[in-house]
Formats: C-alpha cells, structure tokens, sequence
C-alpha cells in the first residue's frame, strides 16, 4: 500500500488522500498494480571542469523541443522529462492560479486538467480545484508559482509508458507543503483536442508520494 497525493490537493494545501498504489500501472503511468520495489540508488553525478578561458563567454543554452515526439534517447533522459514535468505544472498552476483569482472552475480550466491528467487521475484533480473555490489554503504564496519537479531516477521509459520518480518542491506555491520524492507514470497522451493547452505529448497517468521504506513499483509493468 502506497500513500497516493492528489497534485492540486497538495498544491492547496489539503492533506492527500489514501489509496491503493496500483496505477504506474502495473496496468497502466498512470499507474495499476503493480509490486513493490526498493528504489535503486542513483549514481552520484560528476563534473568536468573545463579550462578557463580569457574574456567573457556565454553560458551553454540548449532549447529542448516539448511537444516533438522523444528520441529513444531522451526517453531515457532525464533532462527530457525534467522539462515535460515542468511543462505539465505550468498547466496545473495555471488553473491554480486561475482557481484562486475567480473563485470558479472555468469549463476551460477543466479542460486544461483533462488535457495534463489521465481519466483515473482527473475527478480527484478537478474535485481538488473545486475546493479551492471555498477560500485559499493556508500558507498560499500570492502570486502562486508552479511545483518544481526533478527527476531522482527513470525507471522505465517505452513510447507506451514511462516511469519515473522524481522530486517535487512546492516552495514557490505553498510554504505549509513539503519537499517529497514522488512517483510518476507518464502515458501518451490520449486528448488531442486542445493541443495548445498541453504542450507535450504526454499526461500524467498517475503518481503517489513515496514512503518512508524507498519503495516504488514497476509502473508500466503488465
């Protein structure tokens, strides 16, 4: 049993709610059944030092296209994915922001939710914007950021489903909620109407908070 955190529910402030952790999906990232697993230590990161040059140079830009289909080797990237989760939150805090401003739940808000979460993920998100209507959570940062997510380790990545656990930091949004390692899994995305809304291929098809144990399932497994 995982402890599943509904994304906008977290970003408000409310506390997440239980649930089986049987979406990454052992079925379904979006995530279904799948067995538990101790998360693999990620191998610690290097850097090279390059030679200092005389005069001032310009720092290395590298524009990383979202909405193009992934490379088999960005699927494996997690750069890639560092840049879809930050894709997808800008959408979710859009409607956020959105939510906090009006006091309502635009069709086009809802519309935006449909475009980023997968239809086991969507009722709980836009059950959560709906509560936000009744008043702002404590600890709400005005004007709201986006959740910063990176990526710990990817650990399955198919053009079908991708799996993933990341980091997600909600300083920017509210300072009631921690930092927490979160589990993900991706699928494509299945709404095409809209496209602009959501820039990428891809939606969320589920995610949980990580225990305390480090375990994690194999997601898209089945």
């Amino acid at each position: 049993m995982k402890d599943p955190r509904l994304h906008l529910q977290v970003l408000a402030g409310f506390e997440a709610v239980r649930r089986l952790a049987v979406i990454f999906l052992c079925g379904t990232l979006v995530l279904v059944g799948c067995r538990p697993k101790k998360a693999s230590p990620v191998p610690p990161t290097t850097t090279t030092l390059l030679p200092a040059t005389t005069g001032p140079t310009a720092a290395p830009t590298t524009t990383l296209d979202v909405s193009a289909p992934p490379t088999p080797a960005q699927l494996q990237d997690p750069a890639y994915w560092n840049a879809i989760l930050a894709a997808l939150n800008r959408v979710a805090g859009d409607a956020f922001r959105s939510v906090v401003s009006t006091k309502v739940v635009s069709p086009s808000t809802a519309e935006a939710l449909e475009q980023i979460y997968g239809p086991s993920v969507f009722p709980g998100q836009y059950k959560a914007l709906v509560d936000i209507t009744r008043g702002p959570p404590n600890g709400l940062v005005i004007p709201p950021g986006d959740p910063l997510a990176t990526v710990d380790r990817i650990v399955n990545a198919e053009s079908r489903c991708v799996s993933l656990t990341a980091s997600l930091d909600y300083g920017g949004v509210n300072t009631s909620v921690p930092k927490a390692m979160n589990a993900f899994r991706l699928m494509p995305r299945t709404k095409t109407s809209g496209a602009s809304v959501n820039p990428t291929p891809w939606m969320i098809d589920d995610f949980f908070v990580i225990d305390a144990s480090g375990e994690t399932s194999e997601l898209c497994t089945g």
